[in-house]
């Protein structure tokens, strides 16, 4: 039994040390992918007539400036919403790496359920031990009082 205890206070002993070294650096975020270039945004010219007009009748009417922009509403919509997909994206592939190459937190794990499995078993062994004890005594003081019955008769 002993050998038992003193291969389990082993074994609690190496997984404690190892669970107390340092974490490995995280690695270092993936680099950027290859991203097409944004379009540039079109050269500011000198307002055209044409384009005057436009803006003031656009502006003049009310219906029609509200039915652009309800026509433009999902393509902005979607640019952005395509922007911050990709973006949760990476940050969400980026922590997945970190997890998985940050093992810490599994040897952690594992030295806490050694430590509680050998406490367990050691209180299994006291306990046992106490149960043995008491039933020898127990034994030998029936052993006494069929004894001393014995001798009374």
């Amino acid at each position: 039994m002993r050998r038992l205890v003193l291969a389990l206070v082993v074994i609690v002993s190496s997984a404690t040390a190892a669970a107390a070294q340092p974490a490995a650096e995280p690695p270092p975020p993936p680099p950027p992918t290859a991203t097409p270039p944004a379009p540039a945004a079109p050269p500011a010219t000198a307002p055209t007539p044409t384009r005057e007009a436009c803006t003031k009748a656009i502006n003049e009417t009310p219906e029609w400036k509200n039915d652009l922009i309800e026509q433009l509403k999902p393509q902005i919509s979607s640019d952005f919403y395509a922007k911050l997909d990709k973006d949760s994206h990476d940050r969400h592939e980026q922590d997945s790496i970190l997890i998985a190459r940050n093992h810490r937190h599994v040897v952690m794990a594992y030295a806490a359920l050694w430590v509680l499995s050998i406490g367990f078993l050691l209180y299994l062994w006291r306990r046992q031990q106490r149960l043995t004890d008491q039933i020898g005594r127990l034994q030998h003081e029936l052993e006494a009082a069929l004894k001393a019955d014995k001798d009374r008769k």
